[in-house]
């Protein structure tokens, strides 16, 4: 018995010859493309609704996510990489990792909810990642008896969680951050 290897989607047209009788049949070869994810990163806006992420499915791999689902595809809920694994009968089990990020889109504002202003050289500051130009802006940080400890009219600005020069305790503060965007004039108050 001989064996044909066919590697390319096609019509193909075997002639088979046995003891003076002659067969010809055609055949139509299609390749089934493997499922593969769609992408191996996606950035999505904080504020979308919809994060998604998904494979391209041939519709005979299984799929699971290391959430758990074996849907062709799963919504993101924080920045992480996902693993998804693809097991498919004809070619084996391959596992792809996809990584997720956010981004801020349409002037949002992203604010820490805690920092260490202990001097190690991490996380030593206070200040809100800004993704727009603004005509106006201030940045005000009050303590629990509403006084101000902090306040910048500056962008940049960064608070080191210190009051003319002395380190506040570790508490709770409430900030507040007014802007007005430069192109559009929109203006984000409390």
């Amino acid at each position: 018995m001989d064996f044909l290897l066919i590697q390319h989607s096609g019509k193909y047209t075997f002639k088979i010859s046995n003891k003076g009788c002659m067969i010809t049949q055609s055949i139509n070869v299609k390749t089934i493309p493997p499922t593969i994810p769609e992408q191996n990163e996606y950035t999505f806006c904080i504020n979308d609704e919809n994060k998604k992420i998904s494979v391209k499915h041939n519709g005979i791999s299984s799929v699971l996510w290391s959430n758990g689902s074996t849907q062709k595809f799963i919504y993101a809920d924080k920045e992480d990489d996902y693993w998804v694994k693809i097991m498919d009968r004809y070619c084996g089990t391959k596992i792809d990792t996809i990584r997720v990020k956010f981004k801020p889109c349409n002037c949002e504002i992203l604010i820490p909810n805690s920092f260490t202003p202990n001097d190690d050289g991490k996380n030593d500051f206070f200040y809100p990642i800004l993704s727009c130009d603004y005509s106006y802006y201030n940045f005000t940080i009050y303590d629990k008896w509403n006084n101000i400890v902090f306040s910048s009219n500056q962008p940049n600005a960064r608070w080191d969680g210190k009051y003319k020069g002395n380190p506040l305790p570790e508490d709770v503060y409430v900030y507040v951050i007014e802007t007005i965007e430069k192109n559009s004039g929109k203006k984000k108050y409390p």
